[in-house]
């Protein structure tokens, strides 16, 4: 069962593989990275991995 949960500001949902191009961009701004447990960039295939794992 997939639950979602959505209010007039905020969609919670899982992720699906539409989210990959936004991810990667988020998870590649330095500014994000810096203070994350991740180094930039963050390619398109890991992107894809996490989600794939995810699911």
């Amino acid at each position: 069962m997939t639950l979602y949960l959505e209010t007039s500001r905020l969609t919670l949902r899982p992720f699906c593989e539409n989210d990959i191009p936004t991810f990667t961009a988020y998870r590649s701004d330095p500014l994000v990275a810096q203070y994350q447990g991740w180094d930039a960039p963050y390619s398109a295939s890991q992107a894809r991995k996490l989600v794939q794992e995810m699911q």
